[in-house]
């Protein structure tokens, strides 16, 4: 059979010259990796293991500051602060059983615990779609600023420290604002 494409003999209902294929398709060496997750793996790095929720001992260290970990720093600011005052809640509400009820303070070390079990996991299930679907929305904005965005979103570096520590930082201004108001 001859290729309707290079007319060149062809093998076994395709063509070894130029990959044409009996079915109208060519076979090609290119690999063509799929445009849907393209953008935002060029953006984030670690894309396919947030993706697959992995590294969750991270999640379970950082807690509220993953989010600043993953360059969201007002998100990861703001859950700080309402940790921070519920776990301060809880702690209140415990030694104020104890002291009633004659409770053990280890009662308030359980009630502390459980809450950080809690939320951990919590954190754990979704922190990581959180972070994704914030990558997308500035992946939009990127997107339509500029022409060339591409080399903006490679630029992108998708994890930090130092934010971790701006946001630690801000909490602490916050918290000592908030004890000389109350």
């Amino acid at each position: 059979m001859i290729c309707p494409n290079c007319k060149s003999k062809m093998i076994k209902d395709y063509c070894v010259k130029c990959g044409y294929m009996n079915n109208g398709n060519f076979i090609t060496k290119e690999i063509k990796e799929n445009n849907k997750y393209l953008d935002i793996r060029l953006y984030n790095k670690n894309f396919d293991s947030m993706q697959h929720n992995q590294d969750v001992w991270l999640i379970v260290i950082l807690g509220p500051y993953y989010f600043s970990y993953r360059h969201h720093l007002i998100l990861g600011t703001i859950l700080g602060i309402i940790d921070y005052i519920i776990l301060k809640f809880i702690t209140i509400i415990s030694l104020s059983l104890s002291n009633i009820a004659y409770i053990n303070i280890l009662c308030g070390l359980y009630f502390s615990a459980f809450y950080l079990i809690v939320t951990r996991a919590l954190y754990i299930f979704s922190s990581n779609i959180i972070c994704l679907l914030l990558d997308k929305h500035y992946i939009k904005k990127i997107r339509k600023k500029c022409k060339n965005y591409k080399k903006k979103l490679i630029k992108h570096n998708d994890t930090s420290v130092v934010y971790i520590l701006i946001s630690i930082l801000i909490n602490i201004l916050i918290y000592k604002i908030l004890m000389k108001l109350l």
